[in-house]
Parts: C-alpha cells; sequence; structure tokens
C-alpha cells in the first residue's frame, strides 16, 4: 500500500514538472513572437517608453532622434542615431552619432535595462577627473563626489555600465582632463575601446592615438575584478600598457611611473599589478635612449645613454624585490653593462635581510651604478670597497644582518675572470675563474684559473703574485673573531719565475704573522727570483731575510720540496721543538 502511494506521489510531482516546463516555454514563446512580430516592428511609437528607461537606468536625461530595431540571434537590437544625454543642469553631455544596443533577455530578471552588447560609433567626448579624484564622462559623474549621494542618478552610472554585458566604442576621440593632477587636457584620437563585465569580473581593452609629440599609438588592456569604480579601494587586477616610440618623460603629467623619470625616448610595454587599490608589483620591458630616472627618493640621478631590457620591482610589507633580464645598460659614464639577470631583494625588519640572485652579472658596471640603485647603504659601500669586476654566473647571496660584521650569510656562484680587492684579512685577487660556496663561518673555493694575479699583503712585501696557471681547491673557516684558517689542497701554479704545486694550511689568530703547516714542490725554480717569495721581515726576520736575498745571487732548479710548519713569530725556528723549515734542492749555476 505504501509503495503504491509513493508511487503516485512521484508520478504527481513529474506531471507538475512536465506542466511548469510546458508553460514556461510557451510564456517565453509567445513573448518571443510578440516582440518579434508585434512590438519591434513598432518600435517607433515606443520611443518615449525607450528613451524613459534609459533615462532612468543611465540616470540622467536622454534625447533620441530616432529609433528602428532588428534582431541579433535571439536577441532584440535597437539602431539608435542622435542620442543626446543631459547632465543634471540640463545642458548637453554627449552627443552620439549612432548607438546599437542589443537589449539582453536578463532585462527581464534584473528588472532594469541590461545590454547583451552595446555599440556606439564614433562619439566625441571629455573624461575628467576632479579635484575631489571623481571621474566623469562628458559631465556625467561615474563616482560619488562632494553632494551627490550613493544613490544619485548619476552615481548609478557607473555600477550600470559595469552590469551590461559588452560596451564597444569605435572611432572615438576622448579628450582626458585631469583636475586633480592639474594636468593639461590630453588628447586621444582614433580610440578603439572593449569593455566585456561578468558579474565582478571586468575586462578592457583600448587603443588610440596619442599628440604626435608623445609618440605614435598607445594600447591598453586590463582584467579587473571589482564591485564600484566609486570605491577604488576594492579593485584587484593587472594593467598592460604598450607605447611605441614615444617621449617617456612627457607623460609624467599624466601618469606615475614606478620610479622618477627626467628623460627618456623609445619604446615601453609596461604590467602592472594592483591589489586593494593600489600598485603591488610593475614590469617594464624597455628600449630606451637619452634615459635619465632616479630609482630611489635618497638616491642620485642615473642619466643612461641607451638601456633596453627588462626592468621588474614590487613591494612587500617591509621592504621589496627588484630585479632585470638581459638588461643592457650604457651610462652616458663609465662602463656598460651587458644581458645582466638579477633579482634583488631586501626587508627592513629586526634584523634586516637581503638577497640577490643573478644568472649572469658583470661586476664591474653594477659595482659602478650600485651608487644609483635601491641597494642597502652598507651593500653600497662594501661594493665600493671590494672594487670588483669580472663575470658571476649561477650566483645566489642571501644575508640577515648588517653588512659585512655583523651579517650572517650564504654565497654562492660560478665566475670567470673575477677580480677583488684586498679586503681585512682576505687577500684581494685578479683574473680568478673557479666556483665558490660561503657563508660568514666558512667557505670553499675551486680554482681554474690562467693569468690571474693574488694580492697578499699580510705575507710578502711585493703583495702581487702573477700566475700564468692556477689551480686547486681553497676552503676557509672563521675560528674566532678576527682569525681565519685557510686549507690549500692540489694547488697547482706557474709563471716565469717557478712552476709546482702546494697543500696545506695557513691560520691568522688575529695577532702576529700566523701559524703555517704548508708543503711545496718546485718543478721549476729562478733563484734570481727569490725575493718576490720570501715573507716580510716582520714575518721571516728582517736579518734571516736579507741574509737571503744577499747571499743568494743566481741559481736553477728543477726539484725543490719546501716545507714550512710552526708559528711564523718563532721563524726561522732555531729550536726544531718549535716548528720546522727547511728546502731541498737540486740546483745548478
Amino acid at each position: 500500500m505504501q509503495s503504491s502511494n509513493r508511487r503516485t506521489a512521484a508520478g504527481l510531482l513529474l506531471r507538475v514538472l512536465e506542466i511548469s516546463a510546458w508553460t514556461a516555454f510557451f510564456a517565453f514563446a509567445a513573448v518571443f513572437l510578440l516582440l518579434r512580430f508585434w512590438l519591434l516592428p513598432q518600435v517607433e511609437r515606443y520611443q518615449g517608453p525607450v528613451v524613459a528607461a534609459l533615462s532612468t537606468a543611465i540616470g540622467s536625461p536622454v534625447t533620441i532622434g530616432s529609433l528602428r530595431a532588428n534582431w541579433d540571434g535571439l536577441h532584440p537590437r535597437l539602431e539608435v542615431s542622435d542620442l543626446r544625454i543631459y547632465d543634471r543642469d540640463g545642458r548637453e553631455a554627449l552627443s552620439l552619432p549612432s548607438v546599437e544596443p542589443v537589449v539582453g533577455w536578463a532585462s527581464l530578471l534584473a528588472g532594469e535595462l541590461r545590454f547583451y552588447s552595446l555599440t556606439i560609433e564614433g562619439p566625441r567626448l571629455t573624461v575628467r577627473r576632479g579635484a575631489d579624484g571623481v571621474l566623469s564622462v562628458a559631465g556625467v559623474s561615474l563616482g560619488q563626489g562632494a553632494g551627490a549621494g550613493a544613490d544619485s542618478g548619476e552615481g548609478r552610472l557607473a555600477d550600470w555600465i559595469l552590469g551590461q554585458r559588452e560596451i564597444i566604442i569605435r572611432n572615438a576621440e576622448i579628450d582626458w582632463v585631469d583636475e586633480l593632477r592639474g594636468a593639461p587636457p590630453l588628447a586621444l584620437r582614433g580610440l578603439q575601446f572593449r569593455l566585456r563585465n561578468n558579474g565582478e569580473v571586468h575586462q578592457f581593452g583600448l587603443s588610440a592615438r596619442p599628440p604626435p609629440e608623445l609618440g605614435a599609438g598607445v594600447e591598453l588592456r586590463a582584467s579587473l575584478i571589482g564591485r564600484s569604480v566609486a570605491v577604488p579601494a576594492e579593485w584587484n587586477g593587472r594593467i598592460y600598457a604598450e607605447l611605441g616610440y614615444t617621449d617617456l618623460a612627457g607623460w609624467r603629467a599624466w601618469f606615475d611611473y614606478p620610479v622618477e623619470v627626467t628623460s627618456g625616448q623609445g619604446a615601453l610595454r609596461l604590467w602592472a599589478t594592483f591589489g586593494a587599490g593600489k600598485l603591488v608589483d610593475a614590469t617594464a620591458d624597455l628600449a630606451l635612449s637619452g634615459v635619465a630616472a632616479r630609482l630611489g627618493r635618497d638616491l642620485p640621478e642615473l642619466r643612461l645613454a641607451s638601456v633596453a631590457g627588462r626592468v621588474q620591482g614590487r613591494g612587500t610589507e617591509h621592504g621589496y624585490e627588484f630585479g632585470t633580464q638581459r638588461l643592457t645598460l650604457v651610462p652616458v659614464e663609465g662602463l656598460p653593462m651587458h644581458g645582466t639577470t638579477f633579482r634583488a631583494s631586501w626587508e627592513a625588519t629586526e634584523p634586516a635581510r637581503g638577497s640577490l640572485n643573478a644568472d649572469q652579472i658583470e661586476l664591474a658596471p653594477l659595482a659602478q651604478l650600485a651608487e644609483y640603485l635601491p641597494f642597502p647603504a652598507d651593500l653600497r659601500a662594501l661594493l665600493a670597497d671590494l672594487a670588483p669586476q669580472g663575470r658571476i654566473r649561477e650566483a645566489s647571496f642571501a644575508w640577515t644582518g648588517k653588512l659585512p660584521e655583523d651579517a650572517r650569510f650564504t654565497a654562492r656562484a660560478r665566475f670567470e675572470g673575477v677580480s677583488m680587492s684586498a679586503w681585512r684579512a682576505i687577500p684581494g685577487f685578479a683574473n680568478l675563474s673557479g666556483r665558490i660556496d660561503a657563508s660568514e663561518s666558512r667557505g670553499a673555493l675551486s680554482l681554474a684559473a690562467q693569468n690571474a694575479e693574488v694580492f697578499l699583503p699580510r705575507v710578502f712585501p711585493d703583495p702581487r703574485l702573477q700566475f700564468a696557471l692556477l689551480a686547486g681547491d681553497v676552503s676557509w673557516a672563521r675560528r674566532a673573531p678576527g682569525a681565519v684558517e685557510v686549507r690549500f689542497t692540489g694547488v697547482q701554479f706557474a709563471n716565469q719565475d717557478l712552476a709546482g704545486g702546494a697543500a696545506g694550511s695557513y691560520t691568522f689568530t688575529g695577532q702576529g704573522p700566523g701559524v703555517a703547516d704548508l708543503s711545496a714542490q718546485l718543478q721549476r725554480v729562478d733563484a734570481l727570483s727569490l725575493d718576490k717569495y720570501l715573507p716580510r721581515p716582520d714575518v721571516m726576520g728582517p736579518q734571516t731575510r736579507d741574509w737571503l736575498v744577499r747571499a743568494i745571487r743566481g741559481g736553477q732548479s728543477a726539484d725543490v720540496r719546501m716545507r714550512l710548519q710552526g708559528d711564523l713569530r718563532q721563524f726561522p725556528f732555531t729550536d726544531p721543538r718549535l716548528g720546522q723549515f727547511y728546502v731541498v734542492a737540486q740546483v745548478r749555476d
């Protein structure tokens, strides 16, 4: 019995659904046929109600010269000529020669006029941003200004525009007036515009011809999320802009660049992300000449003969990120920088932290440009002290704290032809190639260099040692403040005076000449060059050094073995218990 009742109830429900579906179908068909064969052919008779509907939807008085109707698929299309919109004072604000709105069926559900598409041909109008920041088009406000409530007729126009599926403007002439910036009027001709809306998602594209002195053309595209133009703080999205050959600085009257630009000519493409109505990040492709720009508020002006490549920047909660891709810079003064790709970040936290990553970077131009770049002041000072040259590839450098003394850091890189000045306990060098992996406490260096130089001012009177070949592995570790231990493994060297190999360690304790544990074997040596390779008088003792230089007048050897082990303050180790120093050689001449 219960099963029979359930089948009866289910059958009744299906019957009700079937009747409802057929009723909806016939109701829609009746409306469609009514429009198709009766209302639209006589639409001119209903010009008054149409004008009233438009006036209500826009919130401003509207007049129409003529009105005709047709079909665009299943959507009724109106052909409107000589449409005029008036401001609230009764003055003509906008005249449109031709407007073709395609009415959407969503109008029935929304209870207001909704267009499937709206096409406007050849309008001429003024877009204005008032001193209060409110936008208006042809005198009709798009936002809530002084004296206008949130529900005012003018204030509803922006929301109505954002509620239409598609709006197309062709061959427009627009004059942009920005009273908030105090900028002169900007005339855009041949403007093409398309806006597509889907709920809170809005996409638009625009192209136009600016005045000849500003360039050949401008293109703007955007994908934005927001509900009302009157509340810009709620908007998010991406914007793309492209300028053909243009006067970059000329646009400053109407546009804020991420950096201060005072001159520059060329082509520019810009991508920008907005969040909560503010600029979050920006990327620019550049091909410019005669550039003068300031990359930070407290930085000097950077002047470039030319610049090409990509520049990226992003603001963070406590700092910024800044980088380049294949960037070529030719400064007015100084060395050019070719094909540089790097990314730097800086966080002004406590302690401060930063990082630098590079696929390829040329050190000498970067060091020269450092005073113009938004680097931390301590990093700029360190680069000035080191005076680096050469090329670094696959580099990463990250630090926490104040450079150089109080920072913890990690550094990895492959380098070619790198040179740096001696700095504190770290020797200087020139034209070195190899790999490095280091931190504030230890590091490892693998060398494979030709025509290199090493500067050892703490060890040799002439600190500059030149090598046609220099290869091997060097590691070091900091044992205490001011103290460092260096280890040499498989080091091979050759120059015009000598050739051989060495291994061992050297420890600088922070006082005195240090402690050595070194072994070397030479396959070629010329005694006339002995003076270059004897340690300084304060290291090996002035009397011993002077006697060796005066006593050995010449000679050559193809087999020399040397050993130096002990605290160099005790050199030449007259007591064998304090250390060893000996040379075993087969000599001639």
